[in-house]
């Protein structure tokens, strides 16, 4: 590890990586026997699911894969191959702090995040935990839906299902922001403004398609096999490359006065990272609550951002954006900047429901022509000693 590191003009983190990225594997078990799936078009993925352990088939041995699956289900479905469980730790974490934010005059507004359906009481999705699971991660967000009815026992229609899975990727920035003018289904029409942006990337990253006639079918409904695979396709896309086991020596700094320094570096195996995308990811809970600034926290689901603030400083970020939002506490203003302005290496990916933050990009430098602070969140590997130096500051003064 490298000691007295004063070269920055912020706080330098290391991350000393114990082992390379490895692909996840699936979870163990025996490939899944079912009567009626053989040379199916979803057998593999089918197959798959089921000796992960996020589907199941009858207990006759069948899995009617070209039976309905209704809205309940691909929701629970969904939620269970992302590891948003009723009894997990990262739902229970959301759920403690979700918020509603208001934006009024400029300044932020924060109220307790009271969502409700009148058609969920009593239901098995309710009973079992499961609404709770996809309210509280921004998978289901009750405004959506006309008259605050869910419609739990319907089939799930297809547009559904992009929505849903989308935000399970965590695209939620980019989904709404995306041009969707090139939107070239033959019934674009049929699908609301308000969706295309989820549609547009579901088809473009493979995890939804088209039909050969040219429409998307945003109203039809879905089998059992399609809904498998498009929460399949949409899991390869979580995983990334695997998990990295790691340990990190952590620093804070802050930038004014100039060349002022945090307290020691420690060492910490207890921040989660993947590697996907080229890139180096850490889970943003974690890095802040080694740093310490973790003096409060917020969860907006509506809108999938996390808001963390401690010292002076307050970080914001959106799954699917790629750029952070930063203020001091003496400055508490909401209005967004110009995307550029805090640039990071990649989107806040959403892995198992975990904001994850960008810090490394193989293929890109650290630094840019204007200098080290081009962006607070980025990176340097040293392949030799397998080290990422990573720079993060509290902008004014502790005290100020």
């Amino acid at each position: 590890m490298r000691k007295n590191v004063k070269r920055l003009l912020c706080g330098l983190l290391a991350a000393a990586l114990l082992i390379p990225a490895a692909a996840a594997a699936p979870a163990s078990g025996q490939k899944a026997k079912l009567s009626d799936i053989q040379g199916h078009w979803a057998e593999r993925q089918i197959e798959q699911a089921v000796t992960e352990g996020w589907v199941d088939g009858y207990p006759d041995g069948s899995f009617h894969p070209d039976d309905t699956i209704t809205q309940a289900e691909f929701t629970k479905l969904l939620l269970a191959a992302f590891q948003l469980t009723p009894d997990s730790d990262t739902v229970a974490w959301m759920k403690s702090i979700a918020a509603y934010p208001h934006d009024k005059g400029g300044y932020m507004d924060i109220e307790p995040y009271t969502p409700t359906l009148s058609d969920m009481k009593g239901h098995w999705l309710t009973k079992q935990g499961w609404l709770d699971a996809a309210i509280y991660s921004g998978i289901l967000v009750p405004a959506d839906h006309t008259g605050g009815k869910y419609g739990p026992d319907l089939p799930v229609r297809r547009y559904t299902m992009a929505l849903q899975a989308i935000r399970a990727m965590g695209f939620v920035g980019a989904a709404e922001t995306v041009s969707t003018a090139d939107l070239a289904f033959s019934d674009n029409a049929e699908i609301q403004d308000w969706v295309k942006g989820y549609v547009k990337l579901a088809t473009q990253h493979g995890v939804m398609n088209g039909y050969p006639d040219g429409s998307f079918g945003p109203k039809r409904t879905a089998t059992r096999a399609e809904a498998v695979v498009t929460v399949a396709r949409a899991l390869d896309y979580n995983r990334g490359d695997g998990e990295i086991q790691a340990s990190m020596e952590l620093y804070r700094y802050f930038a004014y006065p100039h060349g002022s320094e945090s307290a020691e570096p420690f060492v910490t195996n207890r921040v989660r990272m993947l590697a996907a995308d080229g890139r180096i990811y850490v889970n943003a809970r974690d890095l802040f609550a080694e740093i310490g600034v973790d003096g409060g926290w917020r969860w907006f689901p509506t809108r999938q951002v996390l808001y963390v603030s401690g010292g002076n400083t307050s970080y914001k970020f959106q799954m699917g954006n790629d750029y952070w939002v930063g203020r001091s506490q003496q400055d508490f203003a909401y209005a967004e900047p110009t995307p550029r302005d805090n640039e990071l290496l990649g989107i806040v990916r959403f892995y198992n429901g975990n904001p994850m933050l960008p810090l490394h990009d193989f293929n890109r430098p650290v630094h840019s022509p204007e200098g080290f602070l081009w962006s607070n969140f980025q990176g340097e590997w040293d392949a030799a000693t397998r080290t990422l130096s990573f720079s993060i500051c509290d902008p004014t003064p502790n005290g100020s």
